[in-house]
């Protein structure tokens, strides 16, 4: 994503963010994704659900 090679565009289902439900990793890693709008962080069950994950929506 820093290089803009990933920019999730072409998703249905909150295009342009990168879901997650935690990050780990260093400094450089939550200095990026603090306050980055390019990331929506929600709950594990709701990341997880399986019709979350199939939603396919309409363009």
């Amino acid at each position: 994503m820093k290089l803009g090679v990933i920019n999730n565009s072409r998703k249905n289902f909150y295009p342009g963010k990168a879901l997650g439900c935690f990050a780990a990793g260093n400094r450089e890693l939550w200095e990026y994704v603090d306050h980055n709008e390019n990331f929506c962080f929600r709950e594990v069950d709701f990341i997880n659900d399986p019709q979350v994950i199939a939603f396919r929506g309409g363009k």
